[in-house]
C-alpha cells in the first residue's frame, strides 16, 4: 500500500554568512495511512525543521529545501504556493508547539476558526457560526458561543492549545503535523491534549506525525518512532521495538537519562557533550561519536548508513553492537552485542 506521505533524501539548508548548512540532512522516511511516527531528539537536532519543510513553510531567501516530499502520491516540493495554500490546513495542518505565538492576538478565537473555514469550505455565515461551536465543544471546552467572542491572551495555555488543535481539524485532515503539543503545559494538561489527539486521530482516521522531546509522550502516542540526531535518523523502529531494545548509543543515552521508577536508587547518565553546530558537524563521519570517545575510532563507520537490523528496526553505523556506557568501561558482560 502506497504511502500517505512519503519523504526521500529530504534535506533543509540554511544560509550562514553565505555558505548553506544542512540541518536536515538527507532524511528518508514514510508514515502510513492512520499511523502515528514520532519523531525525537534533542533540541536542535531538525525535528522542526523537518515539519516546516513539509509545510512549505520556510523562507526561501534563506532556505533550500532538496530532496522529494510525496502526499497522496502527489510532489509537495514542485506544487506552487496557490496549490500548496490548499493543501495546508485542509488535507495537512500544523499544530504549532506555542499556541500563544500562533495565535492572533488581535483576532476572536471564533473568528480565528472560522477563517479557516472561509478558506476551505463553501460555508457562509450562521453555517460557519454553528461549525465552530460544534470544533470547540469537540476539543473539550466549554460555553463555545462564549469562547467564540474571546480573545487568545484571555485563555489559559491549556485551553489555547485546544484551539490551535481546532483549528487544525477544521476540515478531516488526512496528515496532521503535531510540533511539540504539550510543550510547556503542566503534567495534567499534557495528558489531557495527548488523550485529545488521540481521539482526534481515531474519529477523522488521520495520520500523525508527533515532534517531540520526551520519551514519555512517545510511549504513549507512537506506532514508529525516528530517533534524530544532528540532523540524521539514527535509529527508526517501531514503538515497541525501541523501548524494549533500542540499539543506537543515542537512543540508549537518551533512555539512560530518563528516571527509572522501577529502580529508585539508580543515577541518571548524562550525556557528554553537546549537539554540535550546523557549520561544525563532520558530515563524512559518525555524528555521535565526540559525545562517546572512550569507544575507538574502528567502532564506527565513514559515511554510515541507515542500516536494517532486523525486521523493520534502522540503525546508522555499526557503533551501536560495541557500545557501552564510560563507567562499564572493562566490564565485557555489558556491553551491548548485536542479536
Amino acid at each position: 500500500m502506497e504511502p500517505l506521505i512519503e519523504l526521500k533524501q529530504l534535506s533543509t539548508l540554511f544560509n550562514s554568512a553565505g555558505d548553506y548548512y544542512a540541518a536536515v540532512d538527507e532524511v528518508s522516511l514514510s508514515i502510513g495511512n492512520n499511523e502515528t511516527v514520532a519523531i525525537v531528539g534533542e533540541s536542535g537536532c531538525g525535528k522542526s525543521a523537518l515539519a516546516l519543510a513539509i509545510m512549505g513553510l520556510h523562507d526561501e531567501r534563506t532556505t533550500r529545501i532538496t530532496g522529494e516530499i510525496s502526499f497522496q502520491g502527489e510532489p509537495l516540493l514542485q506544487q506552487s504556493l496557490a496549490q500548496l495554500n490548499r493543501l495546508r490546513g485542509d488535507a495537512i495542518s500544523l499544530v504549532f508547539q506555542d499556541p500563544l505565538t500562533a495565535l492572533n492576538p488581535l483576532m476572536t478565537v471564533g473568528q480565528q476558526i472560522a477563517e479557516n473555514l472561509q478558506l476551505h469550505t463553501k460555508l457562509t455565515g450562521e453555517a460557519i457560526k454553528q461549525r465552530v461551536y460544534q470544533l470547540l465543544e469537540q476539543v473539550g471546552l466549554p460555553q463555545p458561543q462564549r469562547l467564540y467572542q474571546q480573545y487568545p491572551h484571555e485563555l489559559s495555555g491549556g485551553m489555547r492549545q485546544r484551539v490551535v488543535i481546532a483549528i487544525a481539524i477544521v476540515n478531516n485532515p488526512a496528515l496532521i503535523i503535531a510540533d511539540e503539543p504539550t510543550t510547556a503545559l503542566d503534567v495534567t494538561i499534557q495528558a489531557q491534549i495527548l488523550t485529545l489527539l488521540q481521539t482526534i486521530k481515531a474519529d477523522y482516521q488521520s495520520s500523525v506525525l508527533l515532534i517531540t522531546h520526551d520519551l514519555g509522550v512517545v510511549a504513549e502516542m507512537a506506532d514508529r518512532v525516528a530517533v534524530m540526531y544532528a540532523g540524521q535518523i539514527v535509529e527508526l523502529a517501531t514503538v515497541d521495538a525501541l523501548f524494549k531494545t533500542p540499539h543506537h548509543p543515542y537512543t540508549r543515552s537518551l533512555f539512560a537519562s530518563m528516571p527509572q521508577f522501577n529502580t529508585p536508587q539508580s543515577q541518571l547518565r548524562v550525556i557528554e557533550g553537546a549537539v554540535p553546530s550546523l557549520a561544525a558537524v563532520d558530515r563524512q563521519a559518525c555524528r555521535f561519536a565526540p559525545r562517546i570517545p572512550w569507544l575507538p575510532a574502528h567502532a564506527h563507520e565513514s559515511n554510515p548508513p541507515l542500516r536494517e537490523v532486523s525486521p523493520g528496526h534502522y540503525v546508522r553505523c555499526t557503533c551501536w553492537r560495541t557500545f557501552h556506557f564510560r563507567e562499564e568501561e572493562g566490564n565485557a558482560d555489558v556491553i551491548h552485542t548485536a542479536q
